[in-house]
């Protein structure tokens, strides 16, 4: 449906941004750490997103990055992780740390993200490791 949208960031909240094209405004939830990777108010931005439609209403997600996007929605594939979580998690660790802690089954290391306990941790690694794609020029995208 959505794959990207670019124009000028407008608005920077803790875990949101605000991007305006042609005349709307976007509000787009956006992993926390990740905020200040879509540059300065009033600059060019692009975000690449995700909407979730749920019964009573829409949330579109956005990230700086494919990869980024990517992670995410491999993350919502593991039990008990929905797009809030998700954007939790990503809020907690980078995709390159992530990844790094998934191939080394560092289970500690994926504890230390907020909301993450040694269940979901061990659904984490068992659902993702070898399966996030951090260079997509890699995988043929």
């Amino acid at each position: 449906m959505f794959n990207s949208i670019a124009g000028r960031l407008s608005e920077k909240r803790a875990d949101s941004v605000c991007i305006e094209t042609g005349g709307v405004e976007w509000e787009l939830a956006v992993p926390a750490r990740s905020v200040d990777d879509f540059g300065a108010l009033g600059d060019e931005a692009k975000a690449y997103v995700w909407l979730h439609h749920y019964e009573d209403g829409m949330r579109l997600y956005g990230f700086p990055a494919k990869e980024e996007r990517a992670v995410f929605l491999e993350l919502m594939k593991v039990e008990g992780i929905g797009p809030k979580q998700a954007l939790r998690v990503l809020s907690g660790i980078r995709p390159e740390a992530l990844d790094a802690a998934l191939e080394s089954d560092d289970l500690a290391a994926l504890q230390r993200v907020p909301g993450v306990g040694p269940k979901l941790a061990q659904k984490m690694l068992l659902a993702l490791k070898g399966k996030l794609v951090m260079h997509p020029e890699e995988a043929g995208q």
